[in-house]
């Protein structure tokens, strides 16, 4: 197992500005500075993962160490690769002991903002240093829980989970009775060598998704999907 940490970030005034739709002019703008420099300084974005030998098997079954991950999305996705990296990157629960105003929903939103910011700093610092470490050129990921995608249910997080020993006290991340992640800006999944752009997203028709990066693709639908 490979524990991250140290991850380096630096959350900018004005990227987050923009992100926020805060107008300059706003009063909230010296308010977002102080909360970026508190930020900045109290912040650990983590990440955690392995590299695995895996096998599919003649029910499009994805074993890797002797646990079974069913549905033919995962095994359609996997059967030109010999090994994953199972991971899990979180924007750290340091950042909860930010102190702000608990009765200001525009602060609570710039926080949320803030772990979404931490996180993919975390998600882009494992994609970097996997690519360098394997020498891969590309990766994609695919994670438990995305709607359309009930090949693999979010229940199967406590699978995941079971790759590694003792997550919460390594990166701070705690899995609830529900399969939700804690802290809530936190994700699990697998990554693998590829040679094409695949993204969640990109088969999941959900139409209203506040969280969607990758627009929704039809040939990518019926390829991993479809009958």
């Amino acid at each position: 197992m490979n524990i991250l940490t140290n991850i380096p970030f630096k959350l900018q005034y004005n990227s987050l500005i923009k992100q926020l739709h805060i107008k300059e002019e706003s009063g909230y703008c010296n308010n977002l500075q102080k909360i970026i420099q508190q930020a900045n300084k109290l912040a650990s974005p983590k990440a955690l993962y392995k590299k695995t030998k895996i096998k599919i098997n003649s029910k499009n079954e994805t074993i890797i160490e002797n646990i079974c991950f069913p549905g033919k999305i995962l095994s359609k996705c996997l059967r030109e690769t010999k090994f994953v990296f199972p991971f899990i990157a979180t924007c750290g629960n340091e950042i909860d002991s930010l102190k702000t105003e608990e009765t200001d929903f525009l602060e609570s939103y710039i926080i949320d903002i803030i772990k979404e910011n931490l996180l993919q700093f975390s998600l882009d610092f494992l994609d970097l240093h996997i690519s360098k470490k394997y020498g891969i050129k590309k990766t994609a990921s695919i994670n438990p829980g995305t709607e359309d995608m009930i090949s693999w249910p979010v229940e199967q997080q406590k699978e995941l989970f079971s790759l590694f020993p003792e997550v919460e006290k390594t990166i701070g991340v705690k899995l609830t009775e529900s399969y939700m992640m804690l802290p809530n800006k936190s994700i699990s999944g697998l990554k693998f060598p590829t040679e094409i752009d695949f993204h969640n997203c990109s088969i999941c028709k959900r139409k209203k998704c506040p969280t969607r990066t990758k627009s929704f693709d039809q040939q990518l639908y019926d390829k991993f999907i479809g009958n």
